[in-house]
């Protein structure tokens, strides 16, 4: 009996888990009183982190990087961005719509880019140190 407890609240305990994270690429942000669904990207392009590198949606994905955003404005790192900016949002694969004009500023100290903007109003983002 006792060993039927242990397994049911291991049972429990990974199936909140496996929830907590299928969701972690899911931001619900409110928009004007209606619910829109975002999407998390991470830069994965050349490391040279040139505007021109920074800014093409190509170089964006899911995928989390190996080194953590943390709010620097040196290299670009995370955005998070509204589903209608997002081709195939409800795959495991979903890329960036050319529409949403990423913006990027240069760092002439780190010779490198950072996301500043797009045509996504909702959009947040978060740069890290280079």
């Amino acid at each position: 009996m006792k060993n039927l407890k242990i397994k049911t609240g291991l049972l429990a305990f990974v199936f909140g888990l496996a929830i907590v994270f299928s969701q972690s690429a899911f931001k619900y942000v409110n928009n004007g009183g209606k619910a829109v669904a975002s999407r998390t990207f991470y830069y994965h392009g050349p490391n040279t982190y040139t505007q021109a590198q920074v800014e093409d949606e190509s170089n964006w994905s899911i995928a989390p990087p190996e080194d953590l955003c943390n709010n620097v404005n040196q290299a670009a790192c995370e955005i998070i961005v509204d589903e209608n900016f997002v081709d195939n949002p409800s795959t495991p694969t979903p890329t960036l719509k050319s529409s949403l004009n990423l913006v990027s500023s240069y760092n002439s100290g780190t010779s490198s880019a950072y996301i500043t903007s797009s045509d996504d109003p909702s959009m947040t983002l978060e740069n890290r140190t280079k």
